[in-house]
């Protein structure tokens, strides 16, 4: 079960592969309504660690361009 404290997190972004998506939504509405920056991806049919596993691939492509794109604005 999710820890319902989320005092003191900062800003959020990560992506989830659709595995484990519902976890991933539920922290991620949490956060939300803490006032916590969120940005969630969802890639649904990618197993987790695709992006290290299959790094060729226009998922893994797709992904890794948007991380960047969101650490260049930190």
């Amino acid at each position: 079960m999710l820890n319902d404290r989320v005092d003191g997190v900062r800003a959020q972004v990560w992506g989830a592969a659709a595995l484990s998506g519902p976890e991933d939504l539920t922290y991620a509405l949490l956060l939300s309504r803490a006032g916590v920056p969120v940005e969630l991806r969802l890639m649904p049919g990618v197993p987790h660690e695709f992006d290290g596993i299959a790094y060729r691939s226009d998922a893994a492509r797709r992904s890794v361009a948007n991380r960047v794109r969101v650490l260049r604005t930190v």
